[in-house]
């Protein structure tokens, strides 16, 4: 469970899990956006079958004791630390970088948290509908299918 890569700051991980973010769901078949600045409190717009999504992409690679810990509701700034408010963005997209899985969460299943755990290799654990659960960011299909731009929908 090595780390494939190291960090020397918490921003320059950041910014290489937003790549991988970016890599994985365009080759999910999906249109991605990102805002310009750093203002918004999202940093992904997700677009397949009409259906926008704001995404939070956030990782970690802490393990403890039998989950990785994932702080997912705190923005930290250069001054003050706060939190999101609800409707800030649609979903989580949180990397587990020594394990190089996805967990796709809405934001609504963990509204209140501050932090969760996850833990790929227990079936019963809390979040593993969310495991790579890039259809839930498909939205519905459109009434032409044959003209999606995401082949996301495609039945597993």
């Amino acid at each position: 469970m090595n780390s494939p890569v190291s960090f020397r700051s918490p921003k320059k991980q950041g910014e290489w899990v937003e790549l991988q973010f970016l890599a994985r769901a365009t080759g999910q078949g999906f249109t991605v956006s990102r805002p310009w600045g750093d203002s918004t409190p999202y940093d992904f717009v997700v677009e397949c079958n009409r259906a926008f999504h704001r995404v939070q992409v956030k990782s970690t690679t802490k393990f403890r004791d039998t989950a990785y810990e994932c702080a997912i509701n705190d923005i930290v700034g250069r001054t003050h630390r706060h939190r999101y408010a609800p409707g800030d963005f649609d979903f989580y997209a949180i990397y587990l970088v020594r394990e190089d899985l996805w967990y796709v969460i809405p934001a609504s299943a963990v509204e209140r948290k501050r932090a969760i755990g996850l833990n790929p290799r227990y079936r019963k654990s809390r979040y593993i509908s969310y495991l790579e659960a890039w259809h839930l960011l498909a939205g519905a299909p459109s009434e032409h299918p044959e003209r999606d731009s995401c082949l996301i929908a495609r039945s597993a």
